[in-house]
């Protein structure tokens, strides 16, 4: 499949059309329906088990989950490697800010570990501050959930250190948080615009324009124009950054 004709799958939200049985159903989350049914999609249909699945920022681990069960579901599972795909980046650590409704008493870490246990063989699990963190050159990602990028310093450092190993015209990049009280993050994917090409989520029905995301986003349009993906926006890597 080529790079047009992976974009027109994805515009057709196909993840939008299959049975769903969420099996993160008993993981607290902030995501969607439509972003569960995405991220279980691409790990078990899209993926080829020739790269990496990065989930920066897994909280307690409901997108974790999602990405290991469509794993564990990809016809294509027997040629993967005899070791964790799924690479899973968190702090945990509770903000004082945050909703009170996701405040608990055990520690982020139990209650996560509680989460995927019954998917460890595919997890690799990072705890700490992703600043020190180094991603090995060479190491292809063919998918990157991004929600850690909180600040202008993290965000930069997710660019320099995972961007170079997107493969072009395989890899998919699921950035969260993509309107404007973290405004590093659309400025920064304007600037990377010639490298990604955006495709609309379960609620849309045909691509949109990137500089029009941004100029729909300078001008505070409800974030609803994303297709439903409560804030986020999905890409597809169009051309090389650097490593390949």
């Amino acid at each position: 499949m080529n790079f047009s004709e992976s974009i027109k799958l994805l515009t057709n939200a196909p993840w939008d059309k299959e049975d769903f049985i969420d099996p993160s159903n008993h993981v607290r989350s902030m995501i969607t329906d439509g972003e569960k049914r995405l991220l279980h999609w691409l790990a078990k249909e899209w993926y080829t088990g020739s790269g990496e699945i990065v989930d920066l920022g897994c909280y307690v681990g409901a997108d974790t989950v999602l990405f290991a069960d469509g794993v564990q579901k990809n016809s294509r599972r027997h040629r993967f490697p005899a070791r964790p795909i799924i690479h899973a980046f968190d702090i945990f650590e509770q903000a004082p800010e945050g909703d009170p409704k996701f405040k608990v008493d055990t520690p982020l870490i139990q209650e996560y570990a509680n989460n995927i246990s019954k998917y460890n063989k595919y997890i690799s699990t990072y705890f700490g501050d992703i600043s020190g963190f180094f991603w090995q050159r060479g190491r292809d990602i063919e998918i990157l959930f991004n929600d850690i990028s909180k600040s202008p310093e993290i965000n930069s450092r997710v660019i320099n250190e995972f961007f170079p190993s997107l493969v072009p015209g395989k890899s998919i990049l699921l950035q969260q948080d993509y309107y404007d009280d973290h405004f590093w993050i659309p400025i920064s994917m304007e600037k990377l615009e010639p490298y990604f090409k955006p495709f609309v989520g379960p609620l849309g029905s045909k691509p949109i324009d990137h500089v029009d995301l941004l100029r729909q986003i300078r001008f505070n349009t409800p974030n609803q124009w994303i297709g439903g993906f409560n804030g986020s926006l999905v890409l597809a890597v169009g051309r090389a950054m650097g490593g390949h």
